[in-house]
């Protein structure tokens, strides 16, 4: 607030001086767009560094990509997006790739404190030790910052009822999740349940915890 929005010569400055450029979310703008626009979205947003010049020094400045870990379905298929299907100045050498691994139960607790100071904390860490596989499932950094927010909920439920399950959980991070997002999806929530449901109970049936894209 109050800062004014860079006009694309600041940007091109603070990139020439040195600069991280971050490009969050990528797989939520390739998934509205055909392979070929894919491609070319992605190549665009790479292409804010000036080319490497001969004789010259590379640039100062970085672009830091941001996309759900899952969204390529094969190192060939990223190795495609980001490096324009070998046709371009691009190599795997100018890239670093970086997984954001699960939360130990200290980085949880960090996170909690930090993200949210007014919650009683070591009541929070009670309600989620005693909820069935509420641990593991915060070791994954968006279902952590979901939970938190809704941990006031949890506890009007625990003293309501006695008792939170799992699928209670499940159930109110999956909502806030579809309304966070109705405004940029055509398929209508409602359906998007259905899907989940069917698919879980696919996985189910199979004992499996993966479920392949092509059969999907």
């Amino acid at each position: 607030p109050g800062v004014p929005k860079p006009a694309p010569a600041d940007l091109h400055q603070a990139v020439a001086q040195g600069a991280l450029v971050i490009f969050d979310g990528l797989d939520e703008v390739l998934v509205h767009l055909s392979e070929g626009g894919g491609l070319q979205f992605t190549d665009t947003i790479l292409r804010i560094l000036p080319p490497p010049e001969e004789g010259k020094p590379p640039s100062p400045s970085r672009v830091l990509v941001s996309c759900r870990t899952h969204f390529f379905r094969s190192l060939r298929d990223q190795r495609a997006n980001l490096m324009e299907r070998g046709r371009s100045d691009r190599s795997g050498e100018n890239f670093g790739a970086l997984v954001l691994l699960p939360f130990s139960d200290e980085q949880i607790e960090t996170y909690l404190r930090h993200a949210f100071p007014d919650v009683d904390i070591e009541r929070t860490l009670s309600i989620i030790r005693s909820t069935h596989n509420l641990p593991e499932l915060l070791t994954r950094p968006y279902l952590l910052g979901q939970v938190g927010r809704i941990v006031p909920r949890l506890e009007q439920m625990r003293a309501a009822h006695g008792t939170i399950q799992g699928v209670t959980l499940y159930r109110e991070v999956v909502r806030d999740w579809l309304d966070r997002d109705k405004a940029k999806s055509h398929i209508r929530p409602e359906h998007k349940l259905l899907l989940a449901e069917d698919l879980a109970a696919e996985l189910w049936r199979r004992g499996q915890r993966l479920f392949p894209a092509q059969e999907l």
